[in-house]
C-alpha cells in the first residue's frame, strides 16, 4: 500500500478550496509533489524569471535555519522588497517560526532544488555564504550573520 504525502494532499485541498483546481478534472492534478514544483517552475522560455527563481530557491535550500528577509536581501543583493515578494508568491513553501524568519517548509523541497539547481550555482550561493560569514566574523557585529556563521560557517565549508 502507497501512502500519499500529506504536503501533497494539502496542496489538492487548498486548490479544491480556492477552485484552482477542479474537482471534476482528475487529468489537470500533478503527479506527486515534485508535480507541484515542476509546475511552479518557470520555463526555459522566460530565462531573466528563471534565473531569479533559481537564484531565490539556491539561497533557501542552501541556508541551514530559518533567516530573515534582510540576511537573504543581503546574500542575494536584492532590495528587501524584492525577497518579500517572491516570498509572497510562494508563501506555501515556507514555514515562519518566529516573526521575520523563514526557511523552506518541507526538506523534500530542498532536495528537490538541490537537484534541480546546477552545481555551479549551488556553488556560487555557497560561496556567497561562506564570504557573508567570513565577513561577519571579522567585523564581529552581532548581528543575523555573524550568529549564523557561529553556527553553520562549518558545514558551508
Amino acid at each position: 500500500m502507497s501512502l500519499t504525502d500529506p504536503t501533497y494532499l494539502r496542496y489538492i485541498v487548498d486548490g479544491l478550496d480556492n477552485q484552482s483546481i477542479q474537482q471534476d478534472n482528475l487529468t489537470a492534478l500533478p503527479l506527486g509533489l515534485i508535480g507541484i514544483y515542476e509546475e511552479a517552475l518557470p520555463g526555459q522560455q522566460n530565462i531573466q524569471q528563471r534565473r531569479m527563481f533559481l537564484d531565490f530557491f539556491s539561497a533557501w535550500a542552501l541556508l541551514k535555519k530559518e533567516v530573515s528577509v534582510n540576511l537573504v536581501s543581503n546574500l542575494l543583493n536584492w532590495d528587501e522588497q524584492d525577497v518579500i515578494h517572491s516570498l509572497s508568491i510562494h508563501t506555501k513553501w515556507f514555514n515562519s517560526p518566529t516573526s521575520g524568519t523563514y526557511i523552506l517548509y518541507h526538506e523534500r523541497l530542498r532536495a528537490y532544488l538541490l537537484e534541480k539547481i546546477s552545481s555551479e550555482q549551488l556553488n556560487q550561493t555557497n560561496f556567497k555564504i561562506i564570504s557573508a560569514c567570513k565577513q561577519a566574523l571579522e567585523s564581529k557585529s552581532g548581528l543575523e550573520w555573524e550568529i549564523y556563521a557561529l553556527e553553520y560557517l562549518p558545514s558551508h565549508l
